[in-house]
């Protein structure tokens, strides 16, 4: 009796998740892949588009929506998704849309600012340095908090990005894999 119901709820989650868009386009390789990949975040990368190809599809006017999406980073084991302000202006559910939870807002995307999961924004574990240079583990990030992405999908990745992150909103949570 469980087996089945974890096996209809498995089904469920991957056939009325969409993300809201109609089409992914990607590089060449599995198709599966592609998806898995950009829509579930999971697998690994089958490569990326460049960034004017990007640009020639979005401004084809039979498309009615593009938006780029890229994972290669993490932080302790959670993925980082790069992505433009414009994802949250699609509906990932009829009549809903991605939102940030109040004080955050948005990030700019012409500076090192991130959106966290509401989930991550919980569980996730990780070092947050002090002014004078000492660190303090922490669980959980906030509005405000400013973390370093590792290269890599794993929680083995030792290779720290030198790059600061100010978290400027965590996601409201919408049952959703991204």
């Amino acid at each position: 009796m469980s087996i089945v119901a974890v096996k209809d709820q498995s089904m469920r989650a991957f056939t009325n998740v969409s993300g809201g868009f109609d089409a992914v386009m990607g590089s060449r390789g599995s198709k599966l892949s592609l998806v898995l990949f950009s829509v579930f975040h999971m697998d690994k990368a089958p490569g990326t588009l460049p960034w004017k190809e990007y640009e020639d599809i979005k401004s084809n006017n039979r498309i009615k929506t593009a938006v780029p999406i890229v994972v290669g980073d993490s932080l302790n084991g959670f993925r980082i998704v790069g992505t433009v302000p414009e994802l949250f202006d699609v509906e990932y559910k009829s009549g809903k849309k991605h939102s940030v939870q109040k004080p955050g807002r948005l990030f700019n995307d012409d500076v090192q600012e991130a959106v966290i999961g509401s989930y991550a924004a919980r569980v996730v574990k990780w070092k947050q340095e002090k002014p004078d240079g000492t660190k303090v583990k922490r669980k959980g990030l906030r509005v405000g908090d400013v973390f370093r992405p590792m290269h890599g999908l794993g929680r083995e990745s030792k290779i720290v990005h030198p790059v600061d992150y100010l978290v400027t909103g965590i996601l409201q949570p919408s049952n959703t894999p991204a």
